[in-house]
């Protein structure tokens, strides 16, 4: 484990002040040295010889007329990745021979090559060969001078055979896969206007530069389907790239979000279905331009923090893998993880108890690649050769060999690297015999879960991220309701609808503010308010309905050239509409007459509203629109109440009359009986 922990340190330390391989302090400043051929190796014999070429540029070199030579240092053959690095840093091991070399240059007089052609000594110790008496990697540090001044240096490395062999002995080669993405931020802008960036362009050509450049050999790359397709809309130049694009056959297509969305955050803020859709709808974008491919699930390149419940979810949707990138690694989300050999795999812990296969990008190749140009390209490769060659004499001093394992090399954020640094590593690396390029399917169906004490490696997660505050949800959810309802409106096959959702399919890019979502929104009620717009209801006016049953006479104009279909709403509480609310299709250009059923209720001057909406969703194409209705023919009922009125009349004064009658006779019966004394009268004697 220290060396582990040592190389664990120099991720660390080279993260914070970063490598760079290439060009070592020159002076004068404005002379540049690049390496662009050499013998990664030399024959462990006497008088062995290794060539190394050099491009000078700079005016104190083309105006040279003095004696042009070199210094050669050999140094201590380094022993392990960390002195690697070290020296790609600067860091130089222990002197062990310089020696002075004539130059020979091309002839040109701009940028010439030079060759240094130096022999080595193995036993011996002489002044014009350099001395290279232990098998192993040497770094070699090379210096330009014009009349003993040096102008330029540069390092590199030359691993020296065992004695008598001059080539290397075969040997099982490493399982190398090359993985990375071509990503950019949204080609469709706020205002509805497609722009591609020149830095996401080049990102592109240089994919498709490195595709023919590398002969074939698989490149396992996440194309962001986005950028993909903004290339298809945005100009004829950009177009033509497209189509390059779908032509091209040797491309290994790992599937990944149509815009730029993290597993984690969708996760822990429940966007799962967004981020669900927008996997989906990218792989149909990339399954559409790259027609000779497949986008697969075999891997998901993780940049950011990762939580268990984003593994989960990635596992969830069917990837067999998650890469574990640098810049991830630099986060300390994960614990253990550069303590563990990188050429094998690690199994992460999910929730539920299951698992996932990690696959770890290494962090040392990562560093070398990350800081690599076209004009370092050569050099470069030749750093991640010397890193490889010392990891594989690694694996062999620990009495193992290369199966069953599979290095994935990419950058530090899994960016893919310049086309130039493509080409000249898989040459480079091509050449050595030390490893053979796969996919990364390829490299994970190979690779074995490495071991501990006898036991599976498990990396534990954190359980879960703390969400950002977005707006992303609400956004999404008003978008999504105002363009569901303003596609009802209009006919099959119109393309409106593809640019509105074209903005709704940017809005979850996760790099976008709260701001710039709303921006996008804006777009979505602009365009459709246009539609809204186009539609002229009536003007509030009053009119007379000649019976119970009567009906509404609307005209309707469509100032659009689509014909629209609308919802129309009559509402009043002393009318009843029987057949309920009306979609109609008003043709473009044209005035609709619509007509309503009604049934009043009732006699009276009262306000009906009436409302324009979309077909679906409620939503509102005008401010609601009053008409006064005036009813005051319901003959029939008016005779039937005043019938029913006369007759309780009459039937109440006949009961009147009949009641007084009886009063009156009562009373006289009453008189008659009583003596005019006031006695009763008496009875005769029956």
């Amino acid at each position: 484990m220290n060396r582990s922990a040592g190389i664990a340190a120099l991720v660390a330390l080279s993260a914070s002040i970063g490598i760079l391989p290439g060009h070592v302090q020159a002076a004068p400043d404005d002379v540049n040295v690049s390496l662009i051929a050499q013998d990664q190796t030399v024959a462990g014999v006497e008088d062995a010889v290794f060539t190394i070429s050099l491009l000078l540029d700079g005016e104190e070199v083309r105006e040279s007329t003095g004696r042009l030579t070199t210094t050669v240092t050999s140094y201590r053959p380094v022993r392990n990745r960390l002195e690697v690095h070290g020296v790609i840093a600067g860091d130089m091991t222990s002197v062990v021979d310089t020696v002075e070399l004539p130059l020979t240059t091309n002839g040109s007089t701009d940028s010439p090559v030079v060759e240094v052609a130096v022999p080595i000594e193995i036993g011996r110790r002489t002044r014009d060969r350099l001395q290279m008496s232990a098998t192993g990697l040497y770094p070699i540090g090379i210096s330009v001078l014009v009349d003993d001044v040096a102008v330029a240096s540069i390092t590199t490395f030359v691993e020296r055979l065992p004695g008598g062999r001059s080539e290397p002995e075969a040997d099982t080669p490493l399982t190398v896969s090359i993985v990375g993405s071509v990503d950019g931020g949204p080609t469709l802008q706020a205002d509805s206007t497609t722009l591609v960036s020149p830095a996401d362009r080049m990102a592109v050509t240089q994919l498709l530069t490195a595709v023919d450049a590398t002969s074939g050999t698989p490149l396992s790359v996440a194309l962001r389907p986005e950028l993909i397709e903004g290339l298809s809309r945005s100009n004829p130049d950009d177009a033509e790239i497209y189509t390059q694009l779908s032509l091209a056959d040797s491309i290994d297509v790992v599937s990944t979000t149509f815009v730029d969305l993290d597993p984690t955050s969708a996760a822990s803020s429940d966007d799962r279905e967004v981020f669900t859709n927008q996997l989906r709808l990218g792989e149909d974008v990339l399954g559409e331009a790259l027609p000779q491919t497949t986008p697969n699930r075999t891997t998901w390149l993780q940049d950011g923090p990762l939580s268990a419940a984003g593994a989960q979810f990635i596992r969830d949707l069917g990837f067999r893998s998650i890469t574990l990138l640098p810049s991830l690694l630099a986060t300390g989300s994960v614990d253990d993880v550069l303590l563990v050999d990188s050429t094998r795999l690690v199994d992460l812990d999910l929730p539920n108890g299951g698992r996932i296969e990690g696959l770890i990008a290494d962090p040392l190749v990562a560093d070398i690649l990350s800081n690599a140009s076209a004009d370092n390209a050569f050099l470069s490769a030749q750093y991640v050769l010397a890193d490889i060659t010392i990891l594989r004499q690694d694996i062999v001093d620990r009495g193992e060999d290369m199966t069953g394992r599979a290095l994935i090399i990419t950058t530090r954020d899994g960016r893919l690297p310049d086309a130039d640094t493509l080409a000249s590593l898989v040459d480079t690396l091509g050449a050595s015999g030390q490893v053979s390029f796969v996919s990364v399917a390829d490299a994970l169906a190979t690779s074995r879960v490495a071991l501990a004490d006898g036991r599976p490696v498990n990396i534990g997660l954190p359980a879960d991220e703390d969400p950002s505050p977005s707006n992303l949800s609400d956004v999404m959810d008003r978008a999504e309701a105002r363009i569901a309802g303003f596609v009802s409106m209009l006919p099959d096959g119109d393309e409106r609808p593809t640019m509105w959702r074209r903005v709704l399919d940017v809005i979850p890019d996760q790099n976008l503010s709260d701001e710039q979502r709303e921006g996008y929104f804006a777009v979505v009620v602009e365009e459709t308010q246009r539609l809204a717009d186009s539609v002229a209801a009536p003007i509030p006016t009053v009119f007379t309905l000649g019976g119970r049953d009567s009906s509404i006479r609307l005209s309707l104009r469509n100032d659009s050239d689509t014909e629209l279909r609308i919802r129309v709403r009559l509402t009043s509480s002393k009318l009843r509409i029987p057949e309920g609310e009306q979609v109609v299709a008003i043709p473009a250009g044209t005035v609709a007459s619509v007509e309503v059923p009604v049934q009043a209720r009732t006699n009276g001057r009262f306000p009906v509203t009436l409302q324009l909406l979309t077909p679906d969703g409620d939503i509102s194409l005008a401010p609601p629109t009053v008409f006064t209705a005036r009813v005051n023919a319901l003959a029939g009922l008016g005779q039937l109440v005043t019938g029913v009125a006369l007759l309780l009349l009459a039937t109440w004064w006949i009961a009147h009359f009949r009641r007084e009658n009886r009063r009156r006779l009562e009373g006289v019966a009453d008189t008659s009986s009583r003596h005019p004394s006031g006695e009763p009268s008496p009875r005769t004697p029956g």
